[in-house]
């Protein structure tokens, strides 16, 4: 028996003008949902009921995370963990292809997912995830690996009292930093702002997922259940071999100190960039990414220093405070290199 969706959305059109448009140049249609405020493209509409009502296996495993948190990165350790260190096949394939991105056709244009389609059966090579509808065909015998930036409350019900859950979270500085390249990087819309504008956006809950501060505090307060692996992106770029092991004693996978310094060299960022690359011209000949953008950027901790005027940072500072009153989150204070 299907779940009655929690939220109700409804279009907003003034909040979505001349900032992202699709193909055409027409803007983009945004919806908020109703209750939590969500901000999503008008095609999730399409497949929120086929996520929420999405039938849990015993053994899947999710990694959730408010964009631009260090998922993908994350994700390629957590395929290998679950893989038997499978070195071999990470690097033939892209991680996109084999960890299924729930929502991610809910973010494109019919059209756009079209040609996606098109590419595939021409080729042969899936470039992306699966649909939602696909994941009941994927191999029981082993755990799905899943990945969504959603907030629980839209996701299946019982999620984490089912499944095990790793969630990395992220200075909200960096993640709107990486957040406002990342859409520079989309081509399937046409991206209108400058990076103040994009700022401001970022902070009024105008940009795709938000609102960023629910979506953190939800996972945060239940990052002691055992089903939780709660990380934060600063900690996987300071003190990386300890978050392996931590990780790996969540998934009850025993790894030697080698292996640990294994992982570790292959998933430094440059290594993971380089390999990355093939994959990313593909996706740039797909048209799906733009030729003057990277995926793969920096994975820095303090890039917003390049960014933030004063006046930001002040705003920042503001921001932040005024929605951390009554929580003990903090994120990691680690320097920059």
């Amino acid at each position: 028996m299907a779940h009655k969706y929690p939220v109700e959305f409804h279009v907003v059109k003034e909040e979505s003008v001349n900032f992202e448009q699709n193909s055409a140049g027409e803007p983009t249609e945004f919806v908020r949902g109703t209750p939590g405020n969500l901000f999503m493209p008008k095609g999730f509409l399409n497949i929120k009921d086929d996520i929420y009502n999405l039938k849990l296996r015993p053994n899947d495993v999710w990694i959730i995370t408010y964009p631009k948190s260090g998922t993908t990165w994350v994700q390629e350790l957590v395929w290998l963990l679950l893989n038997d260190l499978d070195y071999k096949a990470s690097a033939m394939d892209s991680v996109m292809s084999r960890v299924p991105f729930i929502e991610y056709y809910g973010l494109l244009t019919p059209t756009f997912v079209q040609n996606m389609q098109k590419k595939y059966t021409e080729t042969g090579r899936a470039l992306f995830s699966p649909t939602v509808s696909q994941l009941d065909s994927m191999d029981a015998n082993k755990p799905r690996l899943l990945k969504s930036h959603l907030p629980f409350y839209v996701l299946p019900p019982g999620l984490v009292q089912t499944n095990k859950v790793i969630y990395v979270a992220r200075n909200p500085k960096d993640v709107l930093v990486s957040y406002y390249h990342h859409h520079k990087l989309m081509n399937h819309t046409e991206f209108s702002y400058d990076f103040e504008s994009f700022f401001n956006a970022f902070l009024a809950d105008k940009v795709k997922y938000s609102p960023y501060w629910p979506h953190i505090l939800d996972a945060y307060s239940q990052r002691n259940h055992p089903n939780m692996c709660f990380l934060y992106f600063e900690d996987l770029k300071k003190k990386f071999p300890d978050q392996i092991r931590k990780i790996a004693r969540f998934l009850q996978k025993e790894i030697s100190e080698e292996d640990v310094r294994d992982l570790a060299n292959f998933l430094k960022f440059e290594n993971v960039k380089l390999r990355w690359k093939p994959f990313e011209d593909e996706l740039k000949n797909s048209g799906l990414f733009r030729e003057n953008e990277s995926f793969f950027r920096k994975g820095e901790v303090g890039d917003h220093k390049n960014y933030f005027t004063s006046e930001m940072n002040l705003k920042m500072k503001h921001w932040i405070e005024e929605n951390l009153t009554g929580s003990d989150l903090r994120f990691p204070k680690h320097e920059a290199n």
